[in-house]
């Protein structure tokens, strides 16, 4: 497995993790309190800052554990990458459609900001998996 697939894997699970998490914790504030009580905007904050984290601490453990490949990129790396990260970019374009849409219809911001992240996580992952079945199977 190449480096970039590691890297790719961490970006992958580290979001599947840290959005889980999320969904817990504010699943859990719900209870009988209505949505757009649930005080989310430091649960949101925590977990984007922890999902820079594990992207930092997994790119060093990936570089860690192959040293010599960490500095390499090829022309296949290259490409996988670039149709990874325009199928993200297609996906968080038609997922933005939501939040927009929240906001014109006067939605409370504990639903936009929500679906902003959902539309970032579902991006993500999009890219990653296309990434993950270029390194598999090829561009």
């Amino acid at each position: 497995m190449s480096f970039r697939e590691k890297l790719t894997w961490v970006c992958a699970i580290g979001s599947l993790v840290v959005f889980g998490a999320y969904f817990v914790v504010i699943s859990g504030r719900l209870g009988d309190v209505p949505a757009t009580d649930v005080p989310y905007v430091g649960a949101l904050l925590t977990a984007i800052g922890a999902y820079v984290v594990v992207q930092i601490v997994g790119a060093i453990g990936a570089a860690i554990s192959a040293p010599d490949e960490a500095d390499l990129v090829d022309e296949r790396d290259r490409r996988i990458h670039r149709h990874g990260e325009l199928i993200g970019g297609v996906v968080l374009g038609a997922a933005i459609v939501v939040p927009l849409g929240l906001t014109l219809a006067g939605f409370a911001h504990f639903w936009i900001a929500n679906a902003i992240f959902a539309a970032y996580v579902l991006a993500t992952l999009a890219s990653s998996t296309s990434k993950l079945v270029g390194y598999r199977r090829g561009v």
